[in-house]
């Protein structure tokens, strides 16, 4: 915490007391107001996330089921791939619609991010 703080310019106020506990009060910075760029305003026309067809990739069940929910929640039309050769199957079908977003944990237990950027998709090579 003291670290965040410092690299952001901030500080941080400690107060503790014997048998009542501690309080930890972050001080940070406030922003200075910018003017929206076209991209910002363009990303923001489209927060609604209604319709986006994103693939969610994570070794891990309880994982891709929490936040396939949640993203459903947002209108996102989700798959679910549990391994990485899954997933590379997935992008590669010709029959599945074309996934607009890829959602994956930085370390599966099959492969790591480097991986992925060696092995793009020739067809979902517009997949953010």
């Amino acid at each position: 915490m003291f670290r965040f703080a410092r690299q952001s310019g901030g500080a941080i106020r400690v107060t503790s007391a014997q048998g009542q506990g501690s309080e930890f009060v972050l001080f940070v910075p406030a922003a200075e107001q910018q003017a929206p760029t076209p991209a910002a305003n363009a990303c923001r026309a489209r927060a609604p996330l209604t319709g986006v067809h994103a693939l969610l990739v994570d070794d891990e069940p309880e994982l891709l089921q929490v936040y396939g929910a949640w993203l459903r929640t947002q209108g996102m039309v989700i798959d679910v791939e549990p391994s990485f050769d899954g997933a590379l199957k997935r992008l590669r079908d010709p029959a599945r619609p074309a996934i607009e977003l890829m959602i994956t944990d930085v370390f599966c237990a099959t492969a790591t991010v480097s991986t992925w950027s060696r092995r793009p998709s020739r067809r979902n090579h517009d997949c953010r």
